[in-house]
């Protein structure tokens, strides 16, 4: 089993990214009781019992058995413990290069309104660009999630009217359960500018 490994840090936020392992699946699982927390991290409107169940289960086996060009990671303290999650999906768009289709998770609600998402972002950002070598991140949020809009609009992300991650997907956010979308894009020019700038 693979040890707890820092992929990537930032000591001066006290914040990790790192593998998901067994050992943090009943944590993640834990964290999934939280209706508000799913509903929120999903961009659903109001879950029944059954769907809340059954989102989880699906997320669930998601995370244990992610598949080759979905990957998923845990946000950690500097002790690597987990405070959140981060998925990101890979496509190799033509004339854009490797794209990712990210989305974070903190593990409590009441984490949430600290800068600890905006933080984790960022650390996410540095990953993805500096490490993996993105030239394009892409995410979406439910158009009610002001705050996760806040953030994702602080952490130099901008509005796209479309998604290259979403391309050639049939009725994709168009479920019973979905609320309407927002979709924000970050290329590795503008991460590098606003690095440039903050030097």
């Amino acid at each position: 089993m693979d040890a707890k490994v820092a992929l990537c840090a930032d000591p001066e936020a006290g914040l990790t990214l790192r593998k998901v392992l067994n050992s943090d699946l009943s944590l993640i699982a834990e964290w999934l009781k939280d209706r508000e927390l799913v509903r929120l991290a999903f961009g659903v409107t109001q879950l029944s019992e059954s769907e809340h169940r059954s989102t989880c289960e699906y997320y669930m086996r998601m995370v244990a058995s992610p598949h080759p060009n979905f990957k998923m990671l845990i946000i950690g303290d500097q002790g690597l413990e987990p405070l959140g999650i981060v998925k990101y999906d890979q496509r190799i768009i033509p004339g854009v290069g490797k794209v990712a289709f990210a989305g974070i998770m903190l593990g409590r609600l009441e984490a949430c309104g600290r800068g600890l998402g905006s933080r984790a972002l960022l650390l996410l950002e540095r990953y993805l660009f500096e490490e993996a070598h993105f030239d394009l991140i892409e995410l979406e949020t439910a158009d009610y999630n002001l705050a996760a809009q806040r953030s994702f609009h602080k952490c130099g992300f901008r509005d796209r009217e479309s998604l290259y991650s979403l391309q050639g997907i049939e009725n994709y956010g168009l479920g019973p359960l979905d609320a309407p979308k927002i979709y924000m894009a970050l290329s590795k020019e503008e991460y590098r500018e606003r690095q440039e700038g903050q030097a």
